[in-house]
């Protein structure tokens, strides 16, 4: 996104996500669309997601889906079936009010600048 968002700059945005310790994932538009291309990642929580979603799909369908192979598709069910993977850690989010105090001090700052 660019421009100006609720009152901020890029700038000001990447300073109060800093200040708050939070992290902003970017879209994967090809994902999204179903774009697949060679040697790319395939994510976890994913292949676990279309299996309980479609668990009476074959595992190849699935595969075709991700654009990955049989045995990637295979090797992250045994995964999670084995709990090998970690869950994700869930991150605190800030409250309201930290927001607003790390803006408010963000936007004086930039003023006064």
């Amino acid at each position: 996104m660019y421009g100006f968002v609720a009152g901020t700059t890029p700038r000001q945005r990447h300073e109060i996500r800093a200040e708050l310790e939070v992290t902003v994932e970017p879209d994967d538009f090809d994902t999204l669309a179903g774009v697949t291309s060679p040697n790319r990642q395939i994510d976890h929580d994913e292949v676990v997601r279309l299996r309980a979603a479609n668990p009476h799909e074959s595992l190849e369908s699935i595969a075709q889906r991700l654009g990955c192979s049989l045995s990637t598709v295979k090797r992250h069910l045994r995964r999670a079936r084995n709990g090998e993977i970690a869950a994700r850690q869930e991150s605190v989010q800030p409250t309201l009010e930290d927001v607003l105090d790390v803006y408010d001090s963000i936007i004086r700052s930039s003023r006064a600048a």
